[in-house]
């Protein structure tokens, strides 16, 4: 093709047509020749646009045959051309392009960056297309981390604007990424829907060839609907095509989509086949991410066929991989998301290596097990740990730390306001606008958080944080009074490592999902108090819980002989650390039936032993953690003031303490004073007595009402009556308020109580926390909630803090980092210890719990908080009022059990 280079209009309309063109090349390397005698004389003619979009391109092409390193040369070239000349709509393209390069090579935090560098930049000059393609790339690294909900906010923002500016191919590609979310939330049938769209919306394209990718996603989720037929006639019309044009990533893709399908039908050999064909190619390109999903297929595979020794090479090459790719990764939250992602790839290893120890028990394989499932846990928590004691903001930019806090400031504004809309009335239109505007301002928060860890001297000078080995766990965590109960639960077998201080045993457990369906119904048996049943009388209520806690006792002797029997010569007058996993995270050891031996309680159903009555029982989230906690936390000074205590909040401005505030309330109701007693109970305490403290904000017409809770007054009142005044604070009513949680005065209180609602979201898991008052003493509304995401920003150096409220040790549920909620955030925050809960309490009898647990720790015995909740529970349980483990197992300790 010749050009004449006079006329500068003319220059673009052949570049143009030259574009335009790329579809019908059909050769993906012919293509390049093209553009790149383009580039040739575009240079030649000082054309720099031209160029500049020739070389975008080019990249965009490379990336295809997998040459990516080489694209992101390319797309850098053209993006530092746009950057001259100042064209701000292609530098917006060429960001999305060379994002997009960067999330194949597994460098997802980089790629965020420039993506939502691109975002920004198309808002700025209003150009929804490119908009519209910076939201989907978004969306597509935010569902490759298995956040699929997270994903769809982008997806669907992005499908609205190629709607409006009748972009039918961007809307082809977006429909497929929607697929693409679907399909990981396991919803096929709408994922094939997707698809069709997509496919559909490209067909109506002449001038456009079909994109293979549409072919391969429809066969994949066909196979999984069990329609093998279709799944097959798409997956080989979708790997001729990428044959044909050469392009080598999508066809290693199809194959290993083959290995996959042939490995669920059984046909091992085939899969073996297509799956290592798949790996050659992909050892030719530049495609980490999928040689780390191919790795893990042929682990499978040849873990079928009997061959251990090459499993293993590659299974552990996988995870080499990985973790190159997670030291990458600057956010806690992308961290906790790429945790999700790779956990079944620890677990492949970890059953291969007890696999092996059968066969070969002097090998070691077994240790090397436990350290794999010290790898694969709680990692995100030990980088926070690492992390919490080390001013990283020290000489970063003034500019961005500013940048750093208004965000925070800001994102903490939209949450408050979203959480008052999804608490009342409110239109699926509003709540979605919110939805989106705080989804873009967290992203932004994220991503300002992350360029302040990558320039901050003393971020870049702290180590990553070391997973303990069998010996190491046996020289830093145990002692000779203490044994660490370690579970793996896995699809075929789980497993339980007995770690003692000079010991180490291993058994074999049943499959997760008989483990976690007896700890469900031990759970659901716990809680029955609280659920409720619409029109069900008192009487039926009665007999559904009277059954319910016969049920308890089978499940838990039941639950308790399946993962306890087996270490119980281990367990006698041993402190027991333990590392769950699962459903088992939900149930409170303490609450587990030992059987054959009397009991010290009132029970006449059961003689067994709860084991909370036999051994001091401390939760981790891994053993690695306790290590690095006591690590960071050696040296520490105690605080100086003994007990803070924040309780009794004013949660409705037609509480009666308005009236005894001299606050002046219209329309106020008269109410007399609520005077509690340990003795006394009024009628509005005899209503409240079993009020619930936590809600789930549900999109409902009602909203939410927070009952006060009068219990945690007197609980407030008798935990720090023994300490004297210049040891305590109590923070009651209007006192008990954000601003005094982050006005660094709890910094100086060895003990930290938070006795208050709590809430937990499972739709918007960033919304979940705890609730202070709503209002001032003047009845003015002010900001009551204290954030899972703001209690990272607190200095709280105490020994011990404890939220008394429920389920407060719950939390968004991440493979491999467990619950993820209140606890990490105290931790990060600098507490040792932390007490929480694990459903909705009682609030007398948490009251009641509270009271035993600190008059344990302050009396003359002194006990440790791990001691001092054992005999507390223990006294709860010899109370006839009490002694169901509803009303006392609950609370567990997490943290240091010394």
């Amino acid at each position: 093709m010749e050009f004449a280079y006079t006329d500068g209009k003319r220059i673009m309309s052949e570049m143009e047509t030259l574009i335009k063109a790329d579809s019908s090349f059909g050769n993906i390397q012919l293509a390049v020749k093209k553009y790149q005698e383009a580039t040739r004389k575009f240079q030649t003619a000082q054309a720099q646009k031209p160029e500049a979009i020739a070389l975008d391109n080019i990249g965009i092409l490379l990336t295809s045959l997998g040459e990516r390193r080489k694209a992101i040369e390319y797309h850098q070239r053209s993006l530092q051309i746009f950057r001259a000349i100042n064209d701000k709509k292609q530098q917006s393209y060429a960001l999305n392009s060379l994002g997009r390069v960067y999330a194949y090579l597994g460098e997802r935090q980089k790629a965020l960056e420039i993506l939502t560098e691109s975002l920004s930049l198309a808002k700025e000059i209003k150009n929804k297309k490119s908009e519209g393609i910076a939201l989907n790339g978004i969306g597509s690294i935010h569902n490759r981390l298995d956040d699929a909900a997270r994903a769809e906010i982008y997806h669907i923002a992005a499908l609205k604007l190629f709607e409006e500016t009748e972009d039918v191919y961007n809307q082809s590609i977006t429909q497929n990424y929607l697929g693409n979310c679907a399909n990981n939330n396991k919803n096929y049938q709408k994922a094939v829907e997707y698809y069709e769209k997509a496919i559909a919306l490209l067909k109506s394209l002449p001038e456009r060839e079909m994109n293979p990718s549409f072919l391969g996603n429809l066969s994949d989720s066909y196979f999984q609907l069990g329609n093998t037929e279709k799944s097959f006639e798409y997956l080989n019309e979708a790997v001729k095509i990428a044959q044909t044009r050469g392009d080598k990533s999508n066809e290693a893709m199809f194959l290993q989509s083959f290995g996959q399908s042939y490995l669920k039908l059984g046909k091992i050999n085939e899969a073996a086949q297509a799956s290592e064909k798949s790996l050659a190619i992909y050892r030719t390109i530049e495609d980490p991410t999928h040689i780390v999903k191919t790795l893990y297929l042929l682990t499978k595979i040849k873990s079928r066929l009997g061959k251990a020794d090459e499993a293993q090479t590659h299974i552990e090459e996988a995870l080499n991989l990985v973790e190159n790719f997670r030291a990458k990764i600057e956010t806690g939250e992308m961290r906790d998301s790429f945790s999700n992602t790779i956990y079944d790839y620890y677990n492949a290893y970890i059953e291969l290596l007890m696999e092996r120890d059968k066969s070969a028990p002097d090998k070691n394989f077994a240790a090397l097990a436990l350290q794999a499932n010290e790898r694969a846990r709680a990692r995100g928590l030990l980088n926070l740990l690492a992390e919490s004691n080390t001013d990283i903001r020290q000489g970063v930019d003034a500019k961005l730390l500013d940048k750093e806090i208004g965000l925070r400031n800001l994102l903490s504004a939209r949450m408050e306001n979203l959480t008052r809309i999804l608490s009342g009335k409110h239109t699926p239109e509003q709540a979605e606008k919110l939805k989106k505007e705080v989804e873009q301002i967290r992203a932004d928060y994220e991503q300002a958080q992350a360029q302040i860890r990558q320039t901050s001297p003393r971020y870049a000078a702290l180590t990553q944080p070391k997973t303990l080995s069998l010996t190491e766990i046996q020289k830093e965590v145990l002692d000779a009074d203490s044994v660490l109960l370690e579970y793996a639960l896995g699809e075929k077998e789980s497993f339980l490592w007995i770690v003692t201080k000079d010991s180490f045993q291993t058994v074999e457990l049943p499959k997760r999902a008989e483990i976690e369906n007896l700890a469900r119904l031990t759970y659901d048996a716990l809680v029955a108090r609280n659920k409720r049943v619409k029109f069900e009388t008192t009487d039926k209520r009665r007999a559904r819980i009277e059954q319910a806690d016969i049920d308890f006792l089978d499940y838990s002797k039941a639950l308790s002989k399946t993962i306890l029997a087996p270490a119980a010569p281990f367990l006698t007058k041993k402190r027991l650390l333990i590392v769950a996993d699962g459903a088992l995270q939900y149930v409170p050891f303490a609450s587990l039936i030992v059987s054959n031996s009397k009991t010290e309680g009132q029970r006449t159903k059961d003689e067994g032993r709860f084991l909370i009555e036999t051994n001091e029982i401390i939760n981790l989230p891994s053993a690695s953690t306790l290590a690095v906690l006591r690590r960071e936390l050696n040296g520490r000074p105690l605080a100086l003031k003994t007990l803070a205590v924040l309780a009794d909040p004013v949660f409705d401005n037609q509480d009666e303490r308005f009236q005894t505030s001299g606050a002046k309330k219209k329309n106020a109701p008269k109410f007399e004073t609520v005077a509690l007693t340990k003795n006394t109970e009024t009628v509005l305490a005899k209503n409240l007595k079993r009020a619930v403290r936590d809600f789930d904000f549900e999109e409902n017409e009602e909203g939410i009402n927070l009952p006060r809770l009068p219990f945690t007054r007197r609980e407030a009142d008798s935990i720090s009556a023994s300490l004297p005044n210049n040891q305590r604070s109590k923070m009651l009513d209007f006192d008990a308020t954000r601003t005094a949680v982050f006005n660094n005065e709890l910094s100086n209180y060895r003990f930290v109580h938070f006795a208050t609602h709590s809430f937990l979201n499972n739709k918007n898991p960033e919304l979940s926390g705890i609730v202070l008052s709503l209002f001032d003493e003047n009845g003015k509304e002010q900001n009551g909630f204290l954030r899972v995401g703001e209690v990272f920003n607190l200095k709280l150096p105490a020994e011990l803090v404890v939220l008394s409220g429920c389920r407060t040790g719950l939390g968004k549920e991440i493979k491999g980092e467990g619950l993820v909620g209140l606890t990490r955030g105290f931790m990060y925050a600098g507490a040792k210890r932390v007490v929480v809960s694990l459903w909705d309490v009682n609030d007398e009898g948490t009251s009641e719990l509270m009271v035993n647990f600190y008059r344990e720790m302050f009396s003359a015995k002194k006990l440790s908080p791990a001691s001092a909740l054992r005999q507390a529970q223990i006294s709860m349980l010899k109370d006839r009022r009490w002694q169901n483990p509803y009303f006392w197992a609950t609370f567990t300790l997490q943290g240091e059990p010394r």
